[in-house]
């Protein structure tokens, strides 16, 4: 799938903070004030404010307004007037997505217990595939600023263009996911995030409805959980061969990292439950979705899926791989040092080391040990 480079705004990227750009600070305010303003509105909507009902209209309405407006001046916009309208439509979709998907997971918690993150993930999905051609507003650019060494060795291939939204989809990863849609990584593997992001969307089905099942059980279903696990095996092992295959032309590659974010995704996730099966599954849920930096699991976790208690820790427990983040952009940063292919032989080494330290925490005290 060739997509069309986005002109449609120019960056002004004067360094004002170090490392931050001018109109990446204005992102990255602006982003303060759309989650404040969509939060409080979705808040108001819902009825859901508690002892803070009082107040909220007044933050949504001031996280709104400053979200339409804080648009770096300096930055080169081809069409203001769409620019802007563009934000108001996605600041509506935003808070449309948001209170319908908590009214769906009302409406069937009965039945099983979906997160509203589920049906929020299922609208984005469709809406990105229903306007696939979509040059993002404010409201978006804002909140998208912010296996490797399988797709090198099995893969045959080191270029940062399939590595980083490779891996941004196939985990679900937050921070790669920024730093791909930022532009960091290189315009085709800017162009190419949102789609790794969009398809593992799909294995969230599988996902939160194994969840929502184990959860009613008590206790991880682990034949659903090892057969999906395994389907994720083999769709990799395919998208892999697809990659070999490409040759570099960027239709192959794109089919391949479509294959590869899918499968890998279930592998890590999946995987990732069977493995720490003999902890309770809030303590499974909150290592797997940190372990992967993932999401979408962060926010089924904090929105308060596996109770209380596991809502309280996931921001603590998530934070602790962030220490990992420096590696990981270190050599994302010296492979654009080096015209976009990442050195091999460091990526194996941080594999290896990885490997050995799950072994360690599975082995040490017993599989699944308390």
């Amino acid at each position: 799938m060739q997509v069309d480079a986005d002109t449609s705004v120019v960056l002004n990227k004067t360094e004002v903070i170090l490392g931050t750009g001018r109109t990446q600070l204005f992102f990255i305010v602006r982003a303060f004030f759309v989650l404040l303003g969509v939060d409080a509105t979705v808040r108001v909507l819902l009825g859901s404010g508690g002892e803070r009902a009082g107040i909220l209209p007044l933050l949504a309405y001031l996280g709104l307004v400053f979200a339409a407006i804080a648009i770096d001046p300096s930055a080169q916009v081809d069409n203001k007037r769409r620019y802007l309208g563009k934000g108001a439509l996605e600041l509506l979709l935003l808070v449309l997505a948001l209170v319908s998907a908590a009214l769906m997971a009302a409406r069937v918690r009965e039945t099983a217990a979906f997160p509203p993150i589920f049906f929020a993930m299922l609208m984005a999905v469709m809406l990105g595939w229903a306007c696939p051609r979509w040059r993002h507003g404010p409201a978006l650019r804002a909140l998208l600023f912010g296996g490797i060494s399988l797709l090198m060795l099995l893969g045959g291939t080191a270029a940062v263009r399939n590595l980083a939204p490779g891996m941004a989809g196939a985990l679900s990863h937050a921070g790669l996911t920024g730093a791909c849609t930022a532009g960091d990584m290189g315009e085709t593997a800017q162009h190419r995030a949102p789609i790794m992001i969009a398809v593992p969307f799909f294995g969230h089905v599988f996902l939160f409805t194994i969840l929502a099942f184990s959860l009613d059980a008590g206790r991880l279903l682990l034949w659903p959980t090892a057969g999906v696990a395994l389907c994720g095996v083999v769709i990799s092992a395919l998208a892999l061969r697809q990659l070999r295959r490409s040759g570099g032309e960027d239709r192959a590659e794109v089919k391949g990292l479509m294959l590869f974010s899918f499968g890998w995704q279930l592998t890590a996730l999946f995987g990732g439950l069977l493995l720490l099966s003999g902890l309770p599954l809030a303590h499974a849920a909150m290592a797997s979705s940190s372990a992967l930096s993932h999401f979408g699991m962060f926010a089924a976790l904090q929105g308060g899926l596996f109770g209380a208690e596991a809502a309280t820790l996931i921001a603590f427990v998530f934070a602790m791989p962030f220490l990992i983040h420096p590696f990981v952009f270190f050599m994302f940063g010296r492979g654009m040092q080096r015209g976009g292919e990442m050195p091999r032989l460091p990526a194996y080494l941080l594999a290896l080391f990885g490997a050995a330290g799950v072994l360690v925490a599975l082995f040490s005290r017993g599989v699944g040990g308390a």
